[in-house]
């Protein structure tokens, strides 16, 4: 079902990246995949979230240290 979603959410504008990382998460109800692709969808508007995905991946690409 979800394979349905991804051609659904491309024909009304959303980009493929956004649909990967919604699908990324495996949401199982299509309520949640919804508010999860508005929620990217969102988050990608704001100002702020350039700098704040950027802190992120490196965040996550920093060996750890223990």
């Amino acid at each position: 079902m979800l394979g349905r979603f991804r051609a659904w959410y491309q024909d009304e504008g959303y980009g493929v990246d956004t649909i990967q990382a919604v699908l990324a998460r495996r949401p199982t109800r299509p309520a949640d995949f919804d508010a999860r692709m508005k929620a990217v969808s969102h988050f990608r508007t704001l100002e702020e979230s350039s700098a704040l995905a950027a802190a992120n991946k490196r965040v996550l690409q920093h060996p750890r240290k223990i």
